[in-house]
């Protein structure tokens, strides 16, 4: 089925704006990156979601193109794919939550919540899951 041409301009509007948006939010976490409260909700994982976010909306560009088999198949994996990163990476920040809220109530030292091991757990969760 093709989509008419004034829905085709109304999505890849509506998805160049939320793209621009999604990179804009980037570049900001990235120079503000130092700033506490950016700090404190990880570079590593707000840029990841945002990675992903950005992975889901290639279907609304390449839906505009005539379909083929290679279009296809790129609109079938980046779906699944963008779930999964948000996924993975909103998995690991609870995580991260859950250790520093459970590490403070009881006096212990706070673990595995270093930029490193954030990466490290974030790749072990994605092949994970998979």
């Amino acid at each position: 089925m093709l989509i008419p041409t004034i829905m085709k301009v109304v999505l890849i509007s509506i998805g160049t704006f939320s793209s621009l948006l999604n990179l804009t939010m980037m570049l900001f976490i990235y120079l503000y990156r130092s700033h506490q409260l950016i700090k404190s909700t990880s570079v590593f994982i707000s840029i990841t979601v945002i990675i992903g976010l950005l992975i889901g909306k290639i279907p609304i560009f390449l839906g505009s193109f005539s379909p083929n088999s290679l279009i296809c198949t790129i609109i079938l994996i980046c779906h699944p794919l963008s779930f999964h990163i948000v996924f993975t990476a909103l998995l690991i920040k609870a995580i991260r939550i859950y250790r520093l809220f459970r590490g403070s109530r009881r006096g212990n030292p706070i673990r595995c919540i270093s930029s490193n091991s954030i990466i490290i757990q974030f790749l072990l969760a994605f092949v994970f899951e998979v």
